[in-house]
């Protein structure tokens, strides 16, 4: 059972390193080849900077939907101690909300090519590390269920929970590393 699982994890660690791999390589190779002259170089920065009047479109709704999130609330709300990025109890649009502001600052970024030629080339260089984090967000395993209190954990399920995220947490780094 012991190698089994030895097994598992070394192949899950392997899948992993392939991912990081596909992404650092994927986001290397488009810019070399959108924004260098090895690639096609000139033609999509000309683009870019032939619309640029289209960023402040962008401009606009990044910050609407900015101001909008921060009046409801939704970053760190008072009212819900220890969360964050929540409106409501179920799954709302806040999230995709704020994931539509992230990708309109990254298009209003692209769009500044005109006023900051080497932008685009700043932009997908700093999305490559934070597509790693998207991509270890998405293949870490499931979080044991959080206690209720953390600081008054009297109950014996608010106990155990507690101490299944805390071996949890150990186990992952452990696996990571």
């Amino acid at each position: 059972a012991v190698e089994r699982r030895h097994r598992f994890l070394t192949c899950r660690l392997f899948l992993y390193m392939f991912g990081c791999l596909l992404v650092i390589g994927g986001f290397a190779a488009a810019s070399v080849c959108l924004w260098s002259d090895m690639g096609v170089g000139m033609e999509p920065l000309e683009t870019l900077q032939r619309h640029h009047r289209y960023g402040m479109y962008c401009a606009i709704v990044v910050l609407s939907v900015v101001l909008f999130l921060y009046v409801m609330d939704f970053f760190a709300p008072s009212h819900r101690l220890g969360q964050y990025m929540v409106l409501s109890n179920g799954k709302g649009w806040g999230r995709p909300a704020s994931f539509f502001a992230v990708a309109g600052l990254v298009a209003w970024c692209y769009l500044m090519a005109e006023d900051y030629p080497t932008l685009p080339l700043v932009v997908t260089t700093t999305l490559c590390p934070v597509s790693v984090m998207m991509l270890r967000r998405l293949t870490m395993p499931t979080v044991p269920e959080r206690p209720q209190n953390f600081n008054g954990a009297k109950g014996l399920d608010d106990r155990i929970a507690l101490i299944k995220l805390l071996t949890w947490e150990e186990r992952d780094e452990q696996n990571f590393y």
